[in-house]
């Protein structure tokens, strides 16, 4: 004796299994613990376009702002005569040691002009980190030194 199936009920079948199925993933999808990365992360979010808008401020300077070390002992940096700082801060980020990183007030001197000894710093690589408001515009630009 021969089973055969009628190519309807074949049809049922399969559509039964999808239904199924996809009952079986919405049950399984709806007991899923979700955790939010953060409980603040609306103010995070608000902060992150912000620091996206000085990040694009800070680009819009193109070369006008100078980091550059000088005779391993001061970095030098030229703050741009088209965006003077009025508050800001300098960080030296040491992605090797977190507990070597530095925060400096950034502070341009009359000439545009900011040094900053960095002779007690260890070797190797430095990320320095300036973030300043010029009227109501905040910037960010960042650059990477080579203490040798």
């Amino acid at each position: 004796m021969k089973l055969r199936v009628s190519w309807g009920t074949g049809i049922a079948a399969v559509y039964s299994a999808f239904a199924i199925a996809t009952l079986g993933f919405v049950v399984f999808a709806a007991e899923q613990k979700i955790d939010l990365v953060s409980a603040d992360y609306y103010q995070r979010a608000l902060d992150q376009d912000r620091q996206n808008a000085a990040v694009a401020n800070g680009s819009g300077l193109g070369g006008s702002i100078a980091v550059e070390l000088r005779d391993r002992q001061t970095l030098s940096i030229a703050w741009p005569p088209n965006a003077p700082v009025s508050s800001g801060s300098i960080t030296l980020y040491r992605p090797a040691d977190s507990t070597a990183d530095r925060v400096i007030a950034a502070a341009a001197g009359n000439d545009n002009l900011q040094t900053i000894d960095v002779s007690s710093l260890a070797e190797g690589r430095w990320r320095v980190q300036l973030r300043w408001r010029s009227g109501a515009r905040d910037y960010y630009v960042e650059r990477v030194i080579e203490l040798r």
